[in-house]
């Protein structure tokens, strides 16, 4: 896709150039409404697919994207820097023998020095954001209203948050997973907590709010570029 955009460029064709980079937008959304859609849409691709495709297949590689922004369309490239953060270092896009179906890859050979030091900058960024902005909440000193002692609940969510956010580096997926009853703790168990309704969707509007806020800080994460 990358040579042909250089050559409707290069030759001005114009409705080919705009076609592609339509096409390029919309894997690399500006609002967190329409990047939630791609990725539900990677997901129910990958859930219809014969069992030999993997999230390679079906979805948009960053590296790639990233080499054509910066030419082409440099406002999807804190998204695109995102989506390379939240990634392994050593993930390989193809290599489908040697990774979980779900699993996306990176082609590295793309990838400039000056790229990987941006993601590992911005990666950083993003844990010191979340980290404060969960410091700010200050969960730790929750008030059930009901009087139901949804204080111990909230805390084990607030241990599963941390310790998801740091498995995963992927920040939007965690707090999106967390607007739920039923969490993780201790172990893979999954289990049902007790936490009343109203904390429930007292607890929800926090990670809402923390998803806009994130996903609109995403360029802060990323200021170099």
């Amino acid at each position: 896709m990358y040579g042909a955009l250089k050559l409707a460029d290069k030759f001005r064709i114009e409705p080919l150039r705009d076609t592609i980079l339509a096409y390029i937008r919309e894997d690399w959304p500006l609002t967190l409404q329409s990047w939630d859609e791609r990725e539900a849409l990677y997901s129910r691709r990958l859930k219809t697919s014969l069992g030999s495709t993997t999230m390679d297949d079906v979805a948009p590689e960053p590296a790639s994207v990233i080499r054509l922004a910066r030419k082409f369309e440099p406002r999807i490239l804190a998204v695109a820097f995102y989506h390379l953060a939240r990634l392994p270092v050593n993930a390989t896009y193809g290599q489908h023998n040697q990774a979980p179906r779900h699993a996306r890859g990176v082609r590295g050979h793309l990838l400039s020095p000056a790229d990987r030091e941006s993601a590992a900058l911005g990666r950083e960024r993003m844990m010191r954001w979340i980290t404060d902005r969960v410091e700010a909440l200050m969960l730790d000193t929750w008030t059930c209203t009901a009087d139901e002692g949804c204080h111990t609940h909230i805390f084990w969510r607030v241990v599963v948050l941390h310790r998801s956010i740091m498995r995963s580096m992927d920040v939007l997926t965690t707090l999106r997973s967390m607007r739920s009853h039923k969490v993780e703790r201790g172990t893979s168990e999954v289990v049902e907590d007790a936490v009343c309704k109203e904390c429930n969707g007292r607890w929800d509007q926090i990670l809402n709010d923390a998803r806009r806020d994130f996903f609109d800080s995403l360029p802060s994460f990323f200021p170099d570029l």
